[in-house]
């Protein structure tokens, strides 16, 4: 009952932040942002992920992902990979070409994020990458969008 409570809490405090960030919040952010508005009833983040773990199977619009590599993240439980990945895809057409820090500042989300939705991407076929001695890029990929 008392993670089901503090889910409950969570995603009314959250919600709004999630939502400007793009729809996905780290979970240490979530940590920090949520300790930080309680002040001085501090929670564990053993307290912040059990509480997140539950949000789905309580219907809530915010659900915890865990990325391939292990990141976890809040997000809103209308995203999925694919779409996380053709919204990425997008931003990476329009602009030629997107390296991590590229997109984070682009879109006001923390590297560690931005590295993520770019890798989601080309796990999916979405982007094609370049690492090379100046770095990792990210490209369109033009084998699935090239006409013959």
């Amino acid at each position: 009952m008392y993670y089901q409570s503090l889910a409950k809490q969570i995603c009314d405090f959250l919600l709004s932040h999630v939502e400007e960030m793009g729809g996905m919040m780290a979970l240490t952010d979530v940590f920090c942002r949520v300790n930080r508005a309680r002040s001085l009833e501090l929670l564990s983040p053993e307290d912040i992920l059990n509480a997140c773990k539950v949000m789905e199977s309580l219907g809530l619009p915010m659900k915890l992902y865990t990325f391939s590599s292990g990141v976890k993240v809040l997000q809103l439980s209308s995203l999925d990979s694919e779409s996380v990945a053709e919204a990425t895809a997008v931003l990476v057409e329009d602009k030629g070409s997107l390296s991590s820090e590229e997109l984070s500042q682009t879109l006001g989300i923390s590297l560690t994020l931005a590295k993520e939705r770019l890798l989601t991407a080309e796990k999916l076929g979405k982007c094609c990458r370049d690492d090379s001695i100046e770095g990792l890029r990210f490209y369109p990929n033009l084998f699935l969008t090239k006409e013959e």
